[in-house]
């Protein structure tokens, strides 16, 4: 049976007449009736039962919140100032069936039966020029009269969301002539309702009226954790109906993939391509659950997809910043550079830009890290606040000027490795020990050298044996680079040493120096489209802990390598003469 049909044949069975058990005060946009029997249909409804108790039952806050009387907080000055933008949303709400009201505070708490809750609401523009409704659910800030986000459990649930890794791992591994597409939920979390006996806790206001909001908010924590069970339910109905396609989510955006279907067993098929569904059957899929895809917010399959606020490219396997974050990110750096003085909540904003854009420029991982120092500082300081101004101090100008000259050059991007996991032709070791020096061994053969009597001293900062541990990790890279003329590699790597290997994750190292040594074994690695993992070995099974320490190694045999790192020169030194 074909996708497309199967697909046609769960529409009709979840369009069929069938008893829907809603409560009939519940709001629910997904018919949890039309969920429960595509889900039987599929043979999935054992994994999602809590999925359709909340459909039918309402999904909860999940705080642990209180009062014993209605606290209606003022609403933020964007709301106050602009009350008919508000109520417009609010009447429009009304009209969906999401909002039940106006009523007075006395109504309200007559119709409940008890005290309320009403957080701030504001209102944000759109690119599209139209006002948003938000809604803080984290006011107030104070100890002691907690938030609803703030006395928020997220205990019990987990996300599965598709982030930056598993979107590398979809393209990487896609056979050739293979596409994306992308979806996006409307409006995923209004299409939840919330369980009736937890409606006060959302109640919203504007001067003496009040409406009763029936849905899950955008401004809850909870509620992408509400959301992650509709997304892993439409996945897994997904794949069983587009058995060949692959489908990751974030939160409620969505990146599929497509094979072709006529594939020939060589490893390299040529177009013409042909395949098994397209983006109107997925489209058609979620109409048979109530989910919406609007045109506006779905790409068709092409070899270019915009997901995750990145270009993935799926013919060259490349994944690239799109010209719109590049533009916007330099103009916020240059912005904020252009004042002697910076706020707390620029600072968090830029470092959260910048780190988005260091995910395709891992350079730019090492030029972040005096942003993140100042930002600890202004965080812990007694006297600082959102608003409070810093001045710029030297480093943070000198990791900004990089960036904004890496960020004046268009089409940044990245070469991808194609390959997941690690090749199996090297086996590679190393070590360091500040008596002595580094060793390598790169399968049956051995290398060392000896470190400088003032190796420590750098001349700015000082080293230590962590930066040893890194330079062992960038001479074994660069050998097995330049020794084998290696391009489009996973090579793996063991150490002993845990802080090199917490560094090299996280492209960034609190050490000024170690973040030198990491910058320069990027730059052998992205060039060639290899990548690198770094795995612990314990101490007493690393072979390369011998050399490292002036000694031959039992079972290897002894090799210079051609080439050194011009960078190491006055650090390092082949020793001379027999071994111990």
């Amino acid at each position: 049976m074909s996708a497309p049909v199967a697909c046609q044949l769960l529409m009709e069975l979840a369009n069929a007449r069938m008893p829907r058990p809603t409560p009939s005060f519940l709001f629910s946009c997904l018919d949890p009736a039309r969920w429960r029997a595509v889900l039987l249909a599929c043979n999935l409804l054992d994994d999602h039962l809590p999925l359709i108790h909340h459909l039918i039952f309402g999904f909860s806050y999940n705080s642990s919140i209180s009062t014993n009387t209605s606290r209606i907080h003022p609403n933020l000055r964007s709301a106050i100032d602009d009350p008919s933008a508000v109520l417009d949303i609010f009447n429009k709400e009304v009209e969906r069936g999401r909002y039940l009201g106006p009523f007075s505070f006395d109504q309200i708490e007559f119709l409940l039966g008890r005290p309320f809750i009403s957080h701030p609401v504001g209102l944000v523009n759109k690119s599209n020029g139209k006002k948003r409704l938000v809604e803080n659910l984290s006011f107030p800030y104070l100890p002691d009269d907690p938030s609803l986000n703030s006395l928020t459990s997220h205990a019990d649930f987990s996300l599965n969301w598709g982030g930056f890794k598993d979107a590398v791992h979809l393209v990487v591994t896609a056979p050739h002539g293979s596409q994306g597409a992308t979806i996006d939920w409307k409006e995923a979390f209004r299409t939840l309702g919330i369980r009736p006996d937890e409606w006060w806790m959302g109640i919203v206001h504007l001067d003496d009226r009040a409406w009763i909001d029936r849905c899950s908010k955008f401004g809850a924590q909870i509620s992408s954790f509400n959301f992650e069970l509709v997304a892993a339910a439409f996945a897994a109905i997904f794949h069983f109906v587009f058995s060949s396609g692959l489908l990751i989510y974030w939160v409620d955006d969505d990146l599929i993939r497509r094979i072709p279907s006529n594939i020939s067993p060589h490893p390299s098929p040529l177009p013409p391509w042909s395949y098994s569904f397209s983006i109107d059957d997925v489209v058609n899929l979620g109409s048979a659950l109530n989910a919406v895809f609007p045109p506006e917010k779905r790409h068709d399959f092409s070899f270019t997809s915009r997901y995750i606020g990145y270009l993935w490219h799926w013919d060259t396997k490349e994944v690239k910043l799109p010209e719109d974050k590049r533009i916007s990110t330099r103009d916020l750096a240059i912005s904020l550079l252009s004042t002697p003085f910076i706020h707390l909540d620029d600072v968090r904003s830029l470092i959260g830009k910048l780190g988005h854009c260091a995910m395709v420029l891992p350079l730019g991982r090492k030029h972040l890290r005096s942003l993140y120092t100042l930002q600890t500082q202004m965080e812990k300081s007694p006297y600082s606040n959102s608003r409070s101004r810093w001045k710029w101090g030297h480093l943070q100008r000198g990791d900004l000027s990089w960036w904004l000259a890496s960020l004046n050059t268009p089409d940044i991007g990245m070469k991808l490795c194609s390959h997941i996991t690690p090749s199996d032709t090297f086996s590679l070791f190393t070590d360091a020990s500040s008596l002595y020096g580094v060793g390598i061994i790169i399968n049956d053969k051995f290398d060392l050298f000896k470190l400088c009597d003032d190796w420590q001293n750098s001349g700015e900062d000082t080293r230590d044996i962590g930066w040893a541990e890194f330079v062992a990790i960038e001479l074994i890279v660069y050998f097995v680079l330049s020794t084998y003329n290696l391009h489009d590699v996973h090579l793996l790597v063991h150490t002993d040493n845990q802080g090199v290997i917490g560094a090299w994750a996280k492209r960034s190292s609190r050490s000024p120096e170690q973040n030198e040594v990491l910058g320069r074994i990027l730059s052998l690695l992205l060039p060639r489209a290899c990548f690198l993992s770094l795995e612990y070995v314990p101490s007493a099974d690393n072979p390369a802990d011998s050399p490292s320490r002036g000694r031959s190694p039992v079972g290897f045999f002894r090799n210079s390598f051609s080439g050194f790192p011009k960078n190491l020169v006055n650090v390092l030194r082949r020793p001379v003469g027999p071994l111990i």
